[in-house]
């Protein structure tokens, strides 16, 4: 598939379960953009920290739309956009969360550019609280908000994945159009700064490269990636991705644990 601009979400598309990608393939793929004068994006509700753990042996040769478009990072490391949502509508959506009573999986974090931060006294509170510790080595305690020196980009919630539309619903309708609630699936809830999505964020960078979107070729396998399959010329769903998106948009050859997004372009 000959194009100027690949844009693929990560967990559950690029990645396997194991948060692995065959190499041999990918470097085949960026060669052949290369030959192209093309882009590999990366557009992922994760921070770049942890894409660039997972695809170290590649920095330097994919763009970066992460956070869920709140941060644009071209692969020479210029930042073409960084979204924030300021320091006191953090502080109101984390009462916010808090008035909810709804049960949370793990603390709420706020994520910077750099590291992510957790009030002290929710620091591994919750079932699934390993896991920010897993995804931000460096998780600092803060005591409110205001101990948060950097700009804040996302920020993260888990609950129950039978609760999650509800709960977003809910985020979404008391916060208005102050920020943009989403999610990456898995009960996993993102709230970023007001018209913040991939989608957005892939038409800064396609407009910093000169590029149409109508060179986008897109991969996602979750409700966040809504947005950009649409504005994708051609946009697949994952065969493993949620049903609604399989509704609406052509499927990869393969889910994301055999090489999915790779044979697709790769075959075609």
């Amino acid at each position: 598939m000959i194009t100027k601009l690949i844009a693929t979400d990560l967990d559950g598309t690029f990645w396997n379960d194991e948060k692995g990608f065959n190499e041999e393939k990918f470097d085949q793929l960026l060669k052949r953009l290369d030959d192209n004068n093309g882009h590999f994006v990366v557009s992922t509700g994760n921070d770049r920290a942890t894409v660039d753990r997972v695809m170290t042996k590649f920095i330097g040769r994919f763009d970066y739309v992460v956070n869920n478009g709140a941060q644009i990072i071209t692969k020479d490391n210029q930042t073409v956009a960084l979204h924030q949502i300021g320091h006191d509508l953090s502080s109101q959506i984390y009462q916010i969360i808090l008035a909810m009573d709804v049960e949370l999986e793990h603390g709420v974090v706020f994520a910077t550019g750099h590291a992510g931060y957790m009030m002290a006294n929710e620091r591994g509170v919750g079932r699934l609280a390993h896991i920010m510790e897993e995804e931000f080595p460096e998780l600092q305690s803060i005591d409110a908000v205001t101990d948060i020196s950097e700009e804040i980009l996302k920020i993260i919630l888990r609950v129950p994945e039978n609760l999650s539309n509800a709960v977003i619903d809910r985020l979404q309708e008391t916060i208005g159009d102050l920020a943009h609630v989403t999610t990456s699936g898995y009960g996993a809830i993102d709230i970023v700064p007001a018209n913040t999505n991939k989608a957005a964020g892939l038409a800064t960078l396609a407009e910093y490269y000169a590029l149409p979107l109508s060179e986008l070729v897109a991969f996602g396998d979750g409700r966040n990636d809504l947005e950009m399959l649409r504005v994708a010329t051609v946009g697949y769903a994952m065969p493993n991705g949620d049903q609604m998106l399989l509704n609406m948009f052509e499927a990869a050859v393969a889910d994301n644990n055999h090489d999915g997004v790779l044979d697709t372009l790769l075959k075609s």
